[in-house]
């Protein structure tokens, strides 16, 4: 993993909390996930229980929380069938209780799970069942319940590794479960220069873009957002029930045959009628995709990317622009390489109004008219 280093070596004053006392921040991050790891040499002065949950007391974070929750009912009933007094859920480090309580009387049966004994206090008042420790690997293979529902505040950026943790969640869930994530956002931390907020206690920082990709093969992804006046990214996700550790490897290979075999018809198409293919996504995987096909490297007539740092550059030889080109010069068939953003860029074709075949690897190739 390519890290690179930065270093905030004097920040005005005023740009601190009052309880903090800060001469050095050490940021590194991931090139390719953009996942920021804290290395604070400050010395901080501990503040009182009162001061540092305070502001997740605030009436509009209150607000905030209570929207999240009747949009999450909605969802989990779609999707799971069931009515809301059948479905379970687990607060994964539960805080005070206050989130959980607001599924009281809706969902039937809510466990909390929190470690700091003050709020285990506070939860037991609210009347839930709670358990007075975090999630472990231990305690989720000695889980034997499965839930509809996860709910994960403001507790993945305190884990030394967010993708083992992701992995313990995803076992609390049952196949068609939802998990609900929170964390503080980083890009409100840097565009309004709060550095105060780089706890010592976090371990690591998301933008929206880093949690959307922590979101692997394992999860499909629903919605994600900022709330909280930005202050926080969130996003809800449902458990992949396709998803296998075990046969990913040959599952993947399977795919790119898939996309060879089509390919090659495609191709023969594109002669005879003129056919234009374009691709959407010129990242990670899309680079790993052509890199491994040739053919798809020939069939390409553009690439497109929302990203408007990438407009006009060259990717491993074809152009990338914008999606405005997808208006101009309406291709025949789209290719989402990006599979992690697949609901996104469907609903950005329908506001472009374009119609035409679309492939996606999911991790299957599916091929399906759009319209």
């Amino acid at each position: 993993m390519a890290h690179k280093f930065l270093t905030i070596p004097s920040l005005e004053k005023g740009a601190f909390h009052d309880s903090d006392k800060i001469s050095k921040l050490n940021l590194s991050y991931c090139s390719s996930c953009y996942l920021i790891f804290i290395n604070n040499k400050a010395k901080k002065i501990p503040t009182s229980n009162s001061q540092s949950f305070s502001f997740l007391n605030n009436r509009e974070l209150n607000t905030f929380r209570k929207s999240i929750s009747k949009n999450i009912l909605r969802q989990i009933e779609d999707l799971s069938g069931q009515k809301k007094s059948q479905l379970s859920m687990i607060d994964v480090g539960a805080g005070d209780g206050y989130f959980a309580s607001l599924f009281k009387n809706k969902i039937s049966r809510i466990l909390c799970l929190e470690p700091n004994i003050n709020e285990v206090r506070k939860i037991k008042r609210r009347k839930l069942c709670v358990v007075g420790q975090g999630l472990d690997l231990k305690w989720a293979q000695k889980s034997r319940s499965k839930y509809n529902l996860v709910l994960c505040t403001q507790v993945l950026e305190h884990e030394v590794n967010p993708l083992k943790f992701m992995n313990l969640l995803r076992q609390l869930l049952r196949p068609e479960g939802l998990l609900y994530l929170e964390v503080p956002s980083l890009e409100y931390i840097l565009e309004n220069h709060q550095y105060f907020a780089f706890y010592p206690e976090h371990v690591c920082y998301f933008s929206l873009q880093a949690l959307t990709r922590l979101m692997t093969n394992q999860w499909n992804i629903l919605q994600s957002g900022k709330g909280f006046n930005g202050q926080f990214n969130w996003i809800l996700v449902q458990a992949n029930k396709n998803y296998s550790k075990d046969n990913w490897g040959q599952t993947l290979h399977l795919a790119q045959q898939g996309l060879q075999d089509n390919l090659k018809k495609f191709m023969k198409d594109k002669k005879r009628n003129g056919l234009t293919f374009a691709m959407w996504g010129a990242g990670a995987k899309g680079k790993t995709m052509l890199v491994q096909n040739r053919i798809l490297s020939g069939a390409i007539d553009y690439l497109v990317d929302k990203d408007k740092t990438k407009w006009g550059k060259s990717f491993l030889g074809h152009s990338i622009y914008s999606t405005k080109i997808i208006e101009n010069r309406p291709p025949d068939v789209i290719l989402i390489s990006a599979f992690t953003y697949a609901e996104q860029v469907k609903r950005d074709l329908k506001k472009l109004k374009w119609k035409g075949q679309l492939w996606q690897l999911t991790p299957e190739l599916t091929i399906s008219s759009f319209s």
